[in-house]
């Protein structure tokens, strides 16, 4: 008669020696794709506080001459204006991999980042539009219209977009930045 076989956990193996279930992996490891790969401990919380103070900081601490902008989230404000058509417009795009960044001269902006059509529909003469807020969210420039690579997107298609707006037509300092997703749908 057989002896009833023997089932052991996930990243576990029977070992016939010690008639037992044993990890896979010596201590100090993970199973990770059928190969045993050493841990590596990171501190992510750490990182992230330390980075998002450090943007803060860089923002704040000298609001007369930031380097970069942060984005406002164009939809969210929409909504708590109550403007739902806004809403369900901006909702339909994503941005990705925004880079803002003020030349070394401090006279022009250099925007670059990448939309995401979001929706099944066919976004066409799709434009971004760029609008500037100071520290305490007055607007101090825009609307600054930009041209969408390619115009055309398909439903999760990526457009890239680039402008240069100089400092000369912003009414003011620029820290935060908002941008607009203008199309029609076919």
């Amino acid at each position: 008669m057989c002896p009833p076989p023997i089932f052991c956990k996930k990243d576990e193996r029977y070992d016939p020696n010690q008639k037992k279930c044993v990890p896979i992996c010596p201590p100090g490891f993970h199973l990770q794709k059928g190969v045993c790969t050493k841990n590596i401990v990171i501190n992510v919380k750490k990182r992230v506080t330390t980075t998002v103070e450090t943007v803060f900081k860089n923002v704040f601490a000298n609001p007369n001459q930031p380097t970069f902008l942060l984005l406002l989230d164009t939809a969210q404000l929409c909504q708590i204006a109550g403007d739902t058509q806004c809403v369900a417009k901006q909702n339909q795009f994503d941005t990705l991999n925004l880079v803002t960044k003020l030349d070394s001269t401090g006279k022009t902006w250099t925007i670059t980042g990448q939309v995401e059509n979001r929706v099944s529909k066919v976004q066409r003469n799709v434009q971004v539009v760029a609008y500037f807020y100071d520290s305490k969210g007055n607007s101090v420039g825009g609307p600054y219209k930009g041209i969408v690579n390619p115009t055309v997107l398909k439903s999760l298609q990526l457009g890239a977009f680039s402008m240069k707006p100089t400092t000369s037509i912003m009414k003011g300092t620029p820290t935060f930045l908002r941008l607009e997703y203008q199309s029609t749908t076919s």
